[in-house]
């Protein structure tokens, strides 16, 4: 089914092919998983085990923000330094499979949120490792505690997709009602929200769906319904920031918890069923590849594996984006491991995927033209290359919303955003977390 992609500025549209599919349920078990000791943004966990160590299916073997589980039971074969889905390297467990599993199979435990207090769900969400994924992915127990900080918190979830390209948001909605909306609503109780602001886009219904109690769910909690503009990218934090301060200026954003169904589900989880963070749903799209799917698969699966679980390349790809063709990080090794961040994987033939290959500059403009924050991507790209880290240079780095609009029209294939991105290290702690 064709669809159009709409730019928030410039006028431009993008068109875009996305399958009907069905949830095809739980992918086949890795024999051998290479878990990643880096599942969020941060540093890397510290292993607790080592080689020839057995473990159990949801045993900790890393500790650190975010403790790292055995996605299955078997032995630690050893330590391998591999390339992730974000772009970077870091180091990963090896666990080849043997033993029984104590989660997958078994019968799920159904525990009662509301009957647990506020910091004991925090600390079930820091033991089973939730990662909050709404933009770039963070510990979300660290989240919490500082909304929980502030005066009257307010509580932010999107309801729609971040890039429409790659849209998992909307099929967990749509799978899992029940559970999204609970994880939700369990951690509004979590972080003691003052408010909860729920984002729609326009042309979907500013409601819960039929059998959401929002009474049940969120008790005395005010719960508001905001409606975002179909122009992306409207579900960065810059744009829903800017929309409640148009819409609900009474709402306190001074330290809010952004949230996304993805991590609404996975919250339910490691609360309600008693699940560590060892495994993703992920869509495989694309026109290279055999059978389009949907598929729960378990961190540490190579991506060559789910790709040979979908009926391998229908055709030779000419690019396999991760997480969206407009935010997406290209990939250039299938034996890269799925992680908790990992959300779709775009297979590309040469029909759908034009010649990559960058070349200078031309200086037309577009990117300019697109830019949502009104920021000069080239310029400020290129004086990245030079490591000017000039105040200017350093505001455009802090402003970029990473939504990749820039890199798209760019007709020099340069990767603007991703470059632009690299030179966050360059920033104070103050400009790093401006925009949030």
């Amino acid at each position: 089914m064709k669809h159009t992609l709409r730019f928030c500025k410039g006028g431009v549209d993008i068109g875009f092919e996305l399958p009907n599919l069905e949830f095809a349920g739980n992918a086949f078990v890795p024999t051998t998983a290479v878990v990643p000791l880096k599942q969020h943004c941060g540093e890397e966990a510290r292993p607790v085990v080592t080689t020839g160590d057995f473990v159990k299916e949801g045993q900790v073997i890393a500790r650190g923000p975010v403790p790292v589980h055995a996605p299955i039971p078997g032995k630690v074969t050893g330590m391998r330094r591999v390339s992730l889905p974000d772009g970077t390297m870091g180091e990963a467990l090896v666990i080849h499979l043997a033993g029984a599993f104590d989660i997958t199979g078994r019968k799920e435990a159904d525990n009662d949120w509301k009957r647990i207090t506020t910091q004991e769900l925090s600390r079930i969400l820091e033991d089973r490792g939730v990662v909050d994924t709404f933009e770039e992915p963070k510990p979300l127990a660290e989240a919490l505690k500082l909304s929980r900080s502030s005066a009257d918190p307010t509580l932010i979830c999107r309801l729609f997709d971040q890039d429409p390209t790659a849209p998992i948001e909307s099929r967990i909605l749509a799978e899992y009602p029940q559970r999204v909306w609970n994880g939700i609503a369990l951690l509004a109780s979590a972080m003691r929200a003052g408010r909860v602001a729920l984002i729609v886009e326009e042309g979907t219904p500013a409601s819960p769906p039929p059998g959401i109690d929002l009474k049940d769910l969120f008790a005395d909690i005010p719960v508001s319904f905001v409606i975002s503009r179909r122009r992306y990218p409207s579900g960065s934090k810059t744009r829903i920031r800017r929309l409640l301060s148009e819409k609900l200026p009474e709402l306190s954003l001074k330290a809010p918890l952004y949230l996304d169904p993805v991590t609404a589900l996975s919250a339910y989880d490691a609360v309600v069923r008693n699940v560590p963070s060892i495994s993703v749903l992920l869509l495989v799209l694309g026109n290279a590849i055999t059978r389009p799917q949907l598929l729960r698969v378990k961190t540490g699966t190579l991506i060559g594996d789910v790709i040979d679980e979908c009926g391998g390349f229908k055709t030779a790809p000419e690019r396999i984006l991760v997480n969206g063709l407009m935010r997406g990080t290209a990939l250039y090794d299938l034996d890269t491991p799925v992680t908790r961040y990992t959300r779709s994987l775009y297979v590309m033939d040469r029909d759908s995927c034009p010649s990559y290959t960058v070349r200078d500059c031309v200086h037309c403009g577009s990117c300019l033209a697109v830019c949502p924050a009104s920021l000069d991507p080239a310029r400020t790209v290129f004086a990245i290359r030079r490591r000017d880290s000039g105040e200017r240079i350093l505001r455009s780095i802090a402003a970029c919303e990473g939504c990749g609009c820039c890199s798209v029209v760019c007709p020099s294939r340069i990767p603007l955003h991703h470059e632009i991105a690299g030179g966050r290290r360059l920033l104070p702690e103050d400009l790093a977390h401006e925009r949030y």
